[in-house]
């Protein structure tokens, strides 16, 4: 059984402990670790656990098998590489990096310390998207043109400026960083890597505050008009017509 510590304690850390502390008999939660002292005293009373007053604290304790990351987003990809350096298993909450390259260099140490990295991209595993993904790898849906999908939720306007997550630093696409990028990820597991992002970001005023929304749209380069995208075109509707491709559907 791995034990394991939760680093930056607050209602989403309560969230996945409530989900596998003393419900499993493949991991245990034994610590947590939070720089606000009634955080942390807070789910120590609650798990029995115990705590821990930094992040260097857990990573010396050889019996902390992996980490449970729900810190900022700007410290996710240093949280991990430092976890990897002191061998410890990795499951760190989405988004994963707010880099591409800071994203590639964790996950190469990760790898090179041979410990486990995992994400929380947990759309992967709801009934409906495991259904979808079964039904695409075995072509019952034949060769799929266009996929599209909304995340909406209105959490965002009741953000006050000392969050951290209401802060550009921390959420630099705006939506897309905190939501829609559950909605990237299970597209890019059912239907393979993108070829490119097109992303906007616009703003919306209410009466409370403004909110940003985001938008993007991903091209898969072996779809329908794939000729016309090698071109630097986008495909017209007219390009799609019964007998260009045989059974394609949309989904």
């Amino acid at each position: 059984m791995l034990k394991v510590a939760c680093v930056g304690l607050g209602w989403w850390s309560d969230e996945l402990a409530k989900a596998v502390h003393g419900k499993t008999d493949k991991l245990r939660i034994v610590g947590g670790a939070a720089r606000t002292p009634a955080k942390r005293a807070a789910f120590v009373e609650r798990l029995g656990v115990r705590p821990y007053d930094s992040y260097e604290a857990v990573l010396g304790d050889s019996e902390i098998e992996r980490v449970i990351l729900t810190t900022p987003h700007s410290l996710h990809a240093d949280h991990v590489v430092a976890a990897a350096k002191a061998g410890k298993h990795v499951f760190v909450e989405k988004p994963f990096a707010l880099t591409a390259a800071s994203a590639a260099t964790a996950a190469e140490v990760c790898r090179r310390a041979g410990v486990v990295l995992a994400v929380g991209h947990n759309r992967r595993f709801a009934p409906a998207a495991v259904e979808l993904k079964r039904l695409v790898d075995a072509g019952i849906l034949g060769t799929i043109l266009h996929a599209e999908a909304n995340f909406s939720a209105p959490s965002a306007l009741n953000y006050t400026p000392e969050r951290w997550r209401a802060r550009r630093v921390e959420s630099p696409a705006g939506g897309l960083a905190g939501l829609g990028i559950h909605i990237i990820d299970a597209l890019i597991w059912l239907l393979g890597p993108m070829d490119r992002t097109i992303y906007g970001i616009a703003v919306m005023e209410t009466m409370a505050r403004s909110a940003a929304l985001g938008g993007a749209w991903l091209d898969w380069i072996r779809w329908i008009g794939a000729e016309q995208m090698l071109r630097g075109k986008r495909p017209r509707r007219d390009h799609v017509r019964s007998g260009d491709m045989p059974d394609r559907r949309r989904v």
